[in-house]
């Protein structure tokens, strides 16, 4: 018996019953409505980008054709958390950001020294006593 995890489904196990099952309207929503759980902040952006609403889904609460409805179902509330996500996701994996944080740290590290009471601390930033050959 072939199963079906996107369904739930056992079915025959043939290529007839299978090809007929993976090419169903049922399977392709609930396939689409599993891998949507894992789609990253922008991409849910830009892929409801130009969208206009779903009045089925605004009315109602409802929408018969879930993730494959060619119409957006983010609310302005939600359209907002996404961006916000994206961004701090974005500043996140940015290693340009990243590098400019870690030369941020270590400057003020480097100026407290130096601002300390150690008269052994060397500008440069190395910490060997002044007064090494």
């Amino acid at each position: 018996r072939y199963y079906c995890d996107y369904c739930d489904k056992h079915l025959a196990n043939n290529a007839s019953q299978r090809k007929s099952h993976l090419c169903s309207a049922g399977h392709a929503k609930l396939k689409a409505n599993h891998y949507a759980k894992f789609r990253q902040p922008d991409e849910i952006l830009l892929t409801d980008s130009g969208k206009k609403p779903c009045r089925n889904y605004f009315n109602t609460g409802q929408c018969q054709f879930g993730q494959l409805c060619k119409f957006s179902h983010l609310t302005d509330v939600e359209r907002y958390k996404l961006v916000d996500q994206a961004a701090k996701l974005k500043a996140q994996q940015d290693p340009v950001q990243l590098l400019c944080q870690a030369q941020a740290a270590f400057d003020k590290w480097r100026n407290e020294l130096q601002s300390s009471s150690n008269p052994d601390f060397v500008a440069s930033g190395a910490n060997e006593p002044a007064n090494a050959k």
